[in-house]
């Protein structure tokens, strides 16, 4: 999954079509961290020229290593994997040489980050150890939510506070009136992923300004709308992600409880 924060915007589009389709092609194939450790080969698959690659690094969408190993800048902003389905990369020694802006994009640099790469052991330690109690966002639901928050087309008016709180009502179960009635309803991170592809999709080009604000994008009656807008999506993601084996799971999955 790619966001369009990234592959939509001025400085992706105006590189070469060449060095777009690398891009392309690195990231499918890249590890669950976004390492990516034959990119000659690829670039030799999709007909790429070094020229391609050097664009890439020059615009910062690509960090290159002394190993020949590369690692997909926004690899995080792009993807959300699920810890017990993510496998940690190999190339330990570069990961540990990257840091964590507050786009949650890699950075080689401290200056601006803010946080530097735990090793997996020390992650998966962290998120055993994340607050059980409800009144306090996890960890993990802090990382999700910054994706969105990063994601999100409009910057006016997006208060990070009353955001990522909605955000944690959502998972974790919101009363919301239907039919004249109270109901709780519960969206998982993805549905929100894909609620949120939906609405930059319909409002690619719609001014900023008239552009709904963050707290109301994830206030009951848009986020709804566009969670139900998106479920056959959603669905099939899943599907494909889990096979015959979603039939199972989904019902914890959707409870938050996988």
């Amino acid at each position: 999954m790619f966001a369009k924060t990234i592959i939509d915007s001025d400085a992706f589009l105006e590189m070469p079509a060449t060095s777009q389709l690398l891009y392309f092609h690195l990231s499918m194939r890249a590890d669950d961290d976004g390492f990516v450790n034959k990119p000659k080969a690829i670039m030799r698959d999709c007909g790429a020229k070094d020229d391609d690659m050097r664009v890439l690094v020059a615009k910062k969408y690509i960090i290159p290593f002394d190993s020949g190993v590369v690692v997909i800048k926004h690899w995080r902003i792009h993807n959300i994997i699920q810890k017990d389905r993510y496998k940690a990369t190999t190339y330990k020694e570069e990961k540990a040489t990257l840091f964590l802006d507050e786009n949650n994009a890699y950075s080689t640099t401290p200056h601006g980050a803010v946080q530097s790469l735990p090793e997996p052991a020390q992650q998966q330690e962290e998120q055993a150890d994340e607050p059980k109690d409800d009144a306090t966002p996890k960890i993990s639901i802090l990382k999700e939510f910054l994706v969105v928050y990063g994601h999100y087309p409009c910057n006016i008016g997006k208060s990070k506070k009353s955001s990522l709180n909605l955000y944690y009502q959502w998972l974790n179960g919101k009363q919301i009136s239907v039919m004249g009635s109270k109901k709780l309803v519960k969206y998982n991170h993805i549905q929100i992923r894909f609620a949120l592809e939906k609405f930059i999709q319909d409002h690619v080009s719609t001014d900023e300004q008239y552009i709904p604000r963050l707290p109301t994008f994830l206030g009951e009656k848009t986020l709804c709308d566009f969670v139900t807008a998106t479920k056959a999506d959603y669905e099939a993601y899943m599907f494909k992600k889990y096979g015959e084996e979603w039939k199972k799971v989904r019902f914890e999955y959707d409870k938050g409880e996988l």
